[in-house]
């Protein structure tokens, strides 16, 4: 039982090297420490357009509620649709 814990122990330790490898490519490459820094910087407006996004498609789900809660079957919608 005991080798059986071993195995994803070792295996997040191989992932952290992986990453480290990675980690030290970036210094090497210069284009590739722009690229990822280009990456970083751009985190922060592209999570601000997603909630953005959010926020728009929540307002028009609230909406479409208000104005489709007293549509109930039958009145306008038939069960085959």
């Amino acid at each position: 039982m005991s080798v059986v814990k071993v195995g994803p122990q070792i295996a997040r330790i191989m992932r952290v090297m992986r990453v480290s490898r990675l980690l030290r490519l970036l210094n090497k490459y210069k284009g590739l420490k722009a690229l990822m820094q280009t990456i970083q910087y751009s985190l922060g407006p592209v999570m601000n357009a997603f909630a953005l996004l959010w926020l728009v498609y929540f307002i028009f789900s609230v909406l479409a509620w208000f104005f489709f809660k007293d549509i109930m079957n039958g009145m306008f919608l038939n069960p085959e649709t």
